[in-house]
């Protein structure tokens, strides 16, 4: 999200209690990788508001965006990148789609094209997701 790569952050984690147990241990390392300098580890309650998200597994990491970025930009990149990934998507619909491909292609030929699509679906509801918490952030400000 093109936040300054030297500014400390907070981190807020959602996870099972035995992933976040784990992270805690683990904590001085991003602290000083990641430049983390507070880590909120929840198990429930809601999710913050105006945060970049990644999921690992069952945990999900957010990183609060006030202060950290150009709003106005950001949602700019993101929608740029949601149209990019979806003009993707569609070649690879547009070829799983067609007849002669799925008779003359090898079937995991066939399943690659699949599993990429189920990628780039994926990707556009991550990015929407951080659209969307974006435009939160910026509705926050006005």
């Amino acid at each position: 999200m093109n936040c300054p790569p030297g500014k400390e952050v907070k981190v807020i984690l959602y996870g099972t209690d035995g992933d976040l147990s784990f992270l805690k241990s683990q904590e001085p390392y991003f602290r000083l990788l990641a430049k983390v300098n507070g880590a909120e580890y929840l198990n429930a309650g809601d999710r913050p508001k105006g945060a970049a998200t990644a999921v690992i597994g069952a945990t999900e990491i957010y990183l609060p965006l006030e202060g950290m970025i150009n709003v106005t930009e950001e949602e700019a990149r993101l929608a740029k990148e949601v149209t990019k990934v979806e003009d993707e998507l569609g070649r690879v619909q547009k070829k799983l789609s067609n007849g002669e491909f799925l008779k003359k292609a090898k079937e995991e030929i066939i399943q690659k094209e699949r599993d990429k699509a189920n990628q780039y679906e994926e990707k556009i509801r991550t990015l929407n997701r951080s659209l969307g918490r974006i435009r939160e952030l910026k509705q926050g400000r006005s």
